[in-house]
């Protein structure tokens, strides 16, 4: 609430309002990003521990982050941030 405030005596009403239109988009980028990330990573890794390959668990988690990372971009890029 206190942060609103701030925003709106630094930006004005139509700066404020832009504001939380951005961050309204940016928001939903971050939660379509990470949807089902973690449940995916969590199985997959869970699925190599099973087979008592530590190295490549390691790099079966890396690739999820990684996935993850590009996923991430591609919602920026498209909503245009």
């Amino acid at each position: 609430m206190f942060f609103n405030v701030y925003v709106a005596n630094k930006l004005g009403s139509e700066g404020a309002g832009i504001f939380e239109l951005i961050m309204s988009i940016f928001t939903f980028a971050t939660t379509f990003a990470n949807s089902g990330i973690s449940l995916a990573a969590t199985r997959i890794v869970s699925e190599e521990i099973d087979g008592n390959s530590g190295i490549r668990t390691k790099n079966c988690y890396e690739k999820v982050h990684l996935i993850q990372l590009m996923l991430w971009n591609n919602c920026l890029f498209n909503f245009g941030f």
